[in-house]
């Protein structure tokens, strides 16, 4: 395909400058009236979308016939990074991107279109690259996958990179008589595995824990190590589910502590009427309970 618009220098072999030329709509510079000899013809300027051609090339002119000189400029590859949530297939904006050349060193650092998600690069030379996210958007995990791909002149190469929206917790721990809150509970968090994922949640004054968007959805053991010293601990080990993109609410009561008061009505003499030997237990008496308060 023909090239307009990129431009040659063209020399004598001692330096003196002939001028310099553009080609046409047809890829072609013209340039007439030359003397026999030898001249040096440079690419100085190319397209953008093309891989300049700058050798320098002796070129011997002869009279009487066309003498030709072919460049040949290769189109760059383009490569396009789309970045999308795994749940919603969204576009995902403000994920950044390394890209490295076949020895894994560092061409660049990039940043994905907040609207579209995409990162477009080009002016790479057809080859083997590696590429690997190093920074998530808020509330998704990081995929650090190094990626190898292959750029080809002339083509566009699309590497689609989907992330997982973490999950988040909202933990409520409440009286089971009245369902007022109970501050000061502390909570451990583990995975199946009985690995800590979160330690030292302590509800708040509103009886209140939140995680942020910060654990992978899954299955999660939720252990109670400390409550209020009115309430009873909760040692019952729960199981609960965090789904990604989600936050789960889950509401824990506690069952307030209570005393105990028993009370033995006995003979207090032997007893002539009923027969009751002293000490003899005595049923059907009525008491009535006050509290210190009253």
């Amino acid at each position: 395909k023909p090239l307009a618009g990129v431009q040659f220098s063209v020399k004598e072999l001692d330096g003196r400058d002939i001028g310099t030329f553009t080609s046409d709509e047809a890829g072609i510079c013209y340039i007439p009236n030359l003397k026999k000899g030898f001249y040096v013809v440079t690419e100085i300027r190319g397209l953008a979308t093309h891989k300049a051609d700058t050798l320098s090339r002796n070129v011997r002119v002869e009279t009487g016939k066309l003498n030709k000189v072919v460049y040949t400029n290769y189109e760059y590859p383009v490569l396009i990074v789309r970045k999308m949530d795994s749940e919603t297939m969204q576009p995902l904006g403000g994920v950044r991107f390394r890209l490295m050349d076949r020895y894994q060193r560092e061409i660049g650092v990039y940043t994905t279109h907040e609207a579209t998600g995409q990162i477009i690069l080009t002016g790479m030379d057809e080859g083997e690259f590696y590429l690997q996210e190093v920074e998530a958007k808020d509330g998704y995990r990081l995929d650090s996958t190094v990626r190898k791909i292959s750029l080809q002149w002339g083509k566009t190469t699309t590497v689609e990179v989907k992330n997982t929206p973490l999950a988040s917790l909202r933990l409520k721990k409440v009286s089971s008589e009245d369902k007022k809150p109970i501050p000061g509970v502390e909570f451990i968090l583990y995975d199946l595995k009985n690995n800590v994922v979160a330690n030292n949640l302590v509800t708040d004054q509103d009886g209140i824990i939140e995680l942020p968007r910060t654990i992978p959805a899954g299955k999660y053991r939720l252990r109670e190590i400390r409550t209020d010293p009115n309430f009873i601990l909760d040692e019952q080990v729960k199981t609960i589910e965090l789904k990604a993109g989600e936050t789960t609410e889950v509401i824990i009561e506690n069952e307030p502590k209570r005393g105990k008061i028993q009370i033995t009505k006995v003979a207090g003499a032997e007893t002539p009427i009923t027969k009751d030997k002293e000490g003899a237990p005595l049923g059907g008496a009525v008491f009535e309970i006050y509290n210190n308060k009253m």
